[in-house]
This record gives C-alpha cells, sequence and structure tokens, in this order.
C-alpha cells in the first residue's frame, strides 16, 4: 500500500483490506485494488509494483511457473492480474461484475487516512455489503454481520456527531 500511495496510484481499495480500512477484525492475506487504465496512471501502478518481482497467481494462492513479465506493455494489454509476490499477494483489477471501472465506481469510495500519513480511496461499506451478498460465499457470509455493524456504528456516530 505504501508503494502504491507513495507513486500516487489511483486506484480503488477493495475487498478484505477495505474492510481493515473501515475498522472491521477481518485478516486478509491480498491486498485487491480497482486501478485507472489511463496510461500514466498504469506506468505509476508498475513503477510501484515491479520491485516486488510479481508473478501470476494459481487459485491455490500460489505462483504459476511460467514466464511472465510485469511492465506497462502487459499492463495496458490485460485488464486483470491475479500476483504472488515473496511479501504479499495483490489482485490488480480494471474490472469485475460488480465493479465496472474505476470511474464507474469512484463516486462509491471513501477516503480514509491512514495513521502512518497515507490517504487511500476505499470502497464504501454498502458497495461491500452489496457485493458480499451477491457473492454469497461462505466468506462473504460471514463477513455480513460484521459490515453491518460497521455501518450501524458508523451511522451512530454520525447521528451523536450531529447532535
Amino acid at each position: 500500500m505504501r508503494a502504491l500511495h507513495d507513486n500516487g496510484v489511483e486506484c480503488v481499495i477493495v475487498g478484505g483490506v477495505a474492510l481493515v480500512l473501515h475498522g472491521a477484525t477481518r485478516v486478509t492475506l491480498d491486498l485487491d485494488v480497482l486501478y485507472e487504465r489511463s496510461a500514466e496512471n498504469i506506468e505509476r501502478l508498475v513503477r510501484a509494483v515491479a520491485r516486488f518481482a510479481p508473478r501470476l497467481r494459481a487459485d491455490n494462492g500460489e505462483p504459476i511457473d511460467a514466464p511472465f513479465l510485469f511492465d506497462v506493455k502487459t499492463v495496458a494489454a490485460g485488464a486483470n492480474f491475479t500476483l504472488y509476490t515473496e511479501e504479499f499477494d495483490l489482485d490488480l483489477l480494471a474490472a469485475t461484475d460488480d465493479l465496472p471501472s474505476y470511474a464507474a465506481i469512484i463516486h462509491q469510495a471513501q477516503r480514509i487516512h491512514t495513521v502512518d500519513g497515507m490517504s487511500f480511496d476505499v470502497l464504501s461499506l454498502e458497495a461491500l455489503l452489496r457485493i458480499k451478498k451477491r457473492l454469497n460465499r461462505i466468506k462473504d457470509q460471514l463477513a455480513i454481520p460484521e459490515i453491518e455493524a460497521l455501518i450501524e456504528v458508523r451511522d451512530l456516530e454520525r447521528g451523536d456527531a450531529e447532535a
């Protein structure tokens, strides 16, 4: 996340890390990022991520033993990348069923500031809840009560602040 921030990558954090940034107690082992597809942003994204020597990742979480060059040309020609690095797993998303593009969902994000001075656009709790309900996987079902509780606490805090 520091590399994305320091390189000025235009992106929205989605998935488990987004929930953690909203205050969830879940543990997640990968970072899911919906990125803006301009040539300039792809250059910033590659500059941020290439130093971690990413490799393609299989569904089982293991790196795929195949040649892979992570560069501007590859990212511009592709869209979604499921990557493995020695430090972390990273899903770079140009679009999904629920997230059609950066431009289409940036209005569903909120800026969150971290304690170490970084700030990120993070998908809203409401959007995360919609996605988890639609995906309906066991891990998503388990996250739903916590997301609903985070929304409730946030709304209560907003009510107190307005009073």
